[in-house]
């Protein structure tokens, strides 16, 4: 018959066990990964497509969080678009590996609490692009997460590179590199009585203050001495517009102007205008003051698609000169070669020019074959499309860039991309005499 002593030593073992089991079954509870939650706020953030301006996108970059922000570029190319949508998953956590590798010394600094709320935004954000997102013919997708407090979504008609950031404030240079590049119009709906005022860039609408005026009514049988009163005061209302006009386009760097009024209106108004200003109106819409919403965007797409184009027309016209001139490196080789001396003045570059390459990420030094970085001797990573990184060193270094988007055929001969290169011998002579 066993004794006391034993049989206590036995509940004693048998609750050792249990403990180990509990504290077990806890670590697996705890080491098991979080389930992703359905992403809300970010398809609540793709139906409203908030404005970005380049004002706007400055403040997110100053703002501050409490949890890390992740910064997400992604490139749709045409294949893409009309491919499988989990394919943007597929990038997608091929960028997460590559930034959690990057960053994982300071990850490692973070707190519990930080961590998993990047966990979560993370896999919310491959939830999304596996199974709610929806490109509708865009060509980039940029995406700003932190938690609750930051769920920003911008589809862009231009290309960008796939990139992925983390860290305590938005990554917001290429964005402020494509706003830069891109015209913005303002626009001015203008009646007898008042004038609204809008600005349009990259197929975003931002409404701003508009002017209301008093001007009597037109009657034909008043005296000649009270049309003149009227007349006065719409003198009065179209400076007014005029001035308008110069401050909005200067405040809010408008590149273009366009019109909406009756003919009249806006024949009396044209004295009133400022000779840049003036210069700045691709597009007059007569007889439309009563336009809805719909059918101005559509008459404002088409204005600013045959200014990029006739702008696309003057800029590729000249490269004929350059190419007799010597300056002109031609195709996807050359280019690289000529960008890897960072002598290059201007980049005309088919925004359907797509191909595979290798880049070393320390020196920016371009490849479309596998070898040896010649600045670190690294050998270079392989990139799913050169051209992005192109664009991207084109956009870091501030060199002139022109991604071609109406006249193809003009840059057919080159190849689809071409670049001018500094002619140093004149630089070196025009230094000397100064």
């Amino acid at each position: 018959m066993p004794r006391a002593a034993d049989l206590e030593y036995w509940e004693e073992c048998e609750e050792r066990e249990r403990r180990i089991a509990a504290l077990k079954a806890l670590g697996r509870r705890a080491a098991a990964p979080l389930k992703p939650q359905e992403p809300k706020q970010l398809v609540a953030a793709m139906e409203v497509q908030a404005f970005a301006s380049l004002e706007d996108v400055r403040r997110l970059a100053e703002a501050r969080y409490d949890a890390p922000v992740v910064s997400l570029y992604l490139s749709l190319s045409p294949d893409e678009v009309r491919g499988d949508p989990k394919a943007y998953a597929t990038v997608f956590k091929s960028l997460k590996k590559k930034a959690l590798e990057r960053n994982a010394p300071w990850l490692q600094t973070l707190d519990r609490k930080h961590r998993q709320a990047l966990d979560k935004d993370l896999a919310e954000i491959e939830v999304f692009l596996s199974t709610s997102f929806s490109p509708d013919g865009c060509r980039s997708l940029v995406l700003f997460k932190s938690g609750e407090s930051l769920n920003r979504l911008i589809k862009l008609g231009t290309r960008t590179h796939n990139a992925l950031d983390i860290g305590f404030d938005a990554y917001t240079l290429p964005l402020e590199a494509i706003l830069e590049e891109y015209e913005k119009a303002l626009v001015a709906c203008v009646t007898k009585e008042r004038t609204e005022f809008l600005t349009y860039h990259l197929g975003f609408e931002e409404p701003l203050p508009g002017l209301r005026s008093f001007v009597p009514s037109e009657t034909r049988s008043l005296p000649s001495k009270i049309q003149r009163h009227r007349l006065t005061h719409l003198y009065w209302h179209l400076k007014d517009t005029a001035a308008l006009l110069r401050r909005y386009r200067h405040e809010y760097r408008c590149q273009q102007v366009i019109l909406f009024g009756d003919q009249r209106v806006l024949d009396l108004l044209e004295p009133f205008l400022d000779d840049l200003t003036r210069r700045s109106v691709i597009a007059r819409f007569p007889e439309l003051t009563h336009a809805t919403r719909a059918e101005m965007r559509k008459l404002i797409e088409q204005a600013m698609h045959e200014a990029r184009r006739q702008l696309e027309t003057r800029a590729l016209e000249r490269l004929p000169d350059y190419r007799a001139q010597g300056l002109l490196a031609e195709g996807l080789e050359a280019v690289l070669a000529a960008a890897n001396t960072f002598l290059v003045k201007e980049f005309y570059i088919d925004m359907n020019l797509h191909r595979a390459g290798f880049a070393c990420r320390t020196h920016h030094y371009l490849s479309v074959q596998l070898e040896e970085c010649p600045f670190c001797s690294q050998k270079l990573l392989p990139v799913d499309n050169i051209v992005d990184e192109l664009i991207e060193l084109a956009r870091v270094h501030r060199t002139n860039l022109l991604l071609v988007q109406h006249r193809s055929d003009l840059l057919a001969p080159s190849q689809g991309i071409a670049a001018v290169r500094y002619n140093l011998q004149r630089d070196l002579e025009v230094e000397d005499l100064a």
